[in-house]
């Protein structure tokens, strides 16, 4: 689990990331993994989430802002509409965004089990490979000079 702000960030077996609002409401489908999320980080800033997972993959998501900041007209509909709801519950309903990838990181030949988001610049990684703590650099995707990997 992670927090962008007050919103908490989840991610299941099935390797979507989501986002919640902080009222409990999903806002933000991260789709990308192939496998199950092992790992989440959220940005210094709050503004980005980091995912890492059984297919050896990190992922980083840039989800819509938080429903606070979304007009007044949109915020106080529902986020989900009952089984069989028909006419003005159907039509009042918030979609659910979906999110694809603003970048991927390599660098893992196992499984990303843990990460943690120091500066904008720099995510630390852990995987269950041999080399098991990878610095690397969101900026390059590069180990970053003078770290561990030099």
């Amino acid at each position: 689990m992670a927090w962008l702000a007050d919103r908490p960030v989840g991610a299941t077996k099935d390797g979507v990331v989501s986002v919640w609002s902080a009222a409990g409401a999903r806002e933000s489908l991260c789709l990308g993994h192939t496998a199950s999320v092992e790992s989440l980080a959220a940005s210094p800033a709050s503004d980005a989430v980091a995912s890492g997972g059984w297919d050896k993959r990190i992922l980083l998501f840039r989800p819509p802002a938080a429903e606070a900041e979304l007009p007044a007209a949109t915020s106080a509909q529902p986020t989900k509409r009952a089984r069989g709801a028909t006419g003005a519950a159907a039509a009042t309903a918030v979609p659910v965004a979906e999110v694809e990838p603003s970048a991927e990181l390599g660098g893992h030949s196992d499984v990303v089990s843990a990460l943690s988001w120091s500066t904008a610049a720099l995510l630390y990684s852990a995987s269950w490979c041999v080399s098991n703590t990878v610095l690397t650099s969101i900026l390059t995707n590069e180990p970053p000079k003078g770290g561990p990997a030099d």
